[in-house]
């Protein structure tokens, strides 16, 4: 999992904080289910 905190004082145009943001990967090896939508793995 990567946590992308570069700016913490980042606002959007309304001046409310912009949410942190995630990348989860996900494993892919020979013999491990890796082909699902993707939109399943947007929802944490």
């Amino acid at each position: 999992i990567l946590i992308g905190g570069g700016d913490s004082k980042a606002v959007d145009v309304d001046g409310c904080p912009l949410p942190t943001l995630v990348y989860l990967a996900r494993e892919k090896r020979p013999g491990y289910p890796h082909h699902f939508k993707a939109g399943a793995m947007n929802a944490l």
